[in-house]
């Protein structure tokens, strides 16, 4: 009967572990997502795109055509920066990996920005489908991909349209260079700057700064005292724990100790740390089986849990150390 009163009470422990832990995961998931929101800034671009102007003294046009047999643009989106037109988004260059669409009559002629075809892809929840028409400036363009459902409301609403072709660029305008991963963006960007430079053409980098979500309410400010409350609740949390555990066990300790059970301590802290081990595990394959949407990788949303892990584990180190505990 001990034994069993025993056996309940360790998976009632690991229940309550995983679950704390599971609880951890989807609140750190939730957060993250809610920043990358706040990157996006309801824009089609995220908040580590370069937005720059290109100027050219020998013409109202340029040639770009190297960029993508040089592939300089490589996991990038090159758009045209005109705020004025808040669903419409010209496309200059797409890298084919930079996007994800899941119907697409875009051909390999056409990726390469050089048919001359005029073409758009739309959000997941705009009004066109494949093989209609969007007019815009006098111009056709014929619905030829339907992008992913995204985490910007601006994307899933948008429509890019371009013209595929990179021999005829506007040189007096500005520009968004955008991607999902900000390495790509820097690197695509230093890249671009020596290949213009080289063409006599001058590239400025301009800070547009729009109106975010921060400047209504205080945000960050908000998160931040968010966050030391939910450190306080931990500590307290682990400080509970770790008295009802030994609470629990102190007829345990006791017994072992008159029998002259040589390693009382070793024993009980194995078994303490091996409930909070395997509580984090079964947690984190709970957790990838529950989800899809990992907004900054798995190993971003493991690390809170990871960081409480290691507290619980560290604050054994003083558990027996109480001498009641041992009488």
């Amino acid at each position: 009967m001990r034994l069993l009163r025993k056996s309940i009470a360790y998976i009632i422990f690991i229940v309550f572990f995983t679950a704390f832990f599971l609880l951890n995961d989807v609140l750190n998931n939730y957060i993250m997502k809610l920043e990358l929101i706040n990157s996006y800034n309801n824009t089609p671009y995220n908040d580590h795109a370069i937005t720059f102007l290109i100027e050219s003294y020998e013409g109202t046009t340029l040639e770009l055509s190297g960029i993508e047999s040089l592939q300089l643009l490589e996991g990038c989106v090159l758009l045209k920066y005109n705020p004025q037109k808040n669903t419409m988004h010209e496309v200059i260059y797409c890298d084919k990996e930079a996007i994800e669409i899941t119907d697409s009559y875009i051909s390999e002629d056409q990726w390469t920005f050089l048919s001359g075809e005029k073409i758009a892809v739309v959000g997941c929840s705009s009004s066109y489908s494949l093989g209609e028409n969007v007019y815009n400036d006098g111009f056709t363009y014929i619905v030829s991909g339907v992008l992913e459902e995204h985490i910007s409301d601006a994307v899933n609403y948008g429509i890019f349209y371009s013209n595929c072709d990179l021999r005829e660029i506007d040189a007096q305008s500005g520009y968004v260079l955008t991607s999902n991963n900000p390495e790509h963006v820097k690197r695509a960007y230093k890249e671009l700057i020596t290949w213009l430079e080289e063409k006599n053409i001058a590239i400025k980098e301009i800070d547009i700064r729009n109106a975010e979500f921060s400047d209504f309410i205080e945000y960050n400010r908000m998160l931040d005292y968010l966050m030391v409350c939910i450190v306080i609740f931990y500590v307290i949390f682990i400080y509970l724990v770790r008295l009802i555990w030994l609470r629990i066990k102190r007829e345990e300790i006791f017994v072992l100790t008159i029998l002259g059970y040589k390693y009382v301590k070793e024993k009980l802290y194995l078994q303490y740390i091996s409930l909070w081990g395997i509580s984090f595990i079964l947690s984190s394959i709970f957790f990838l089986l529950m989800n899809k949407n990992f907004y900054y990788g798995y190993l971003s949303v493991f690390r809170l849990s990871a960081a409480v892990l290691l507290i619980a584990l560290l604050s054994t180190f003083k558990m027996y150390r109480n001498a009641k505990y041992l009488m």
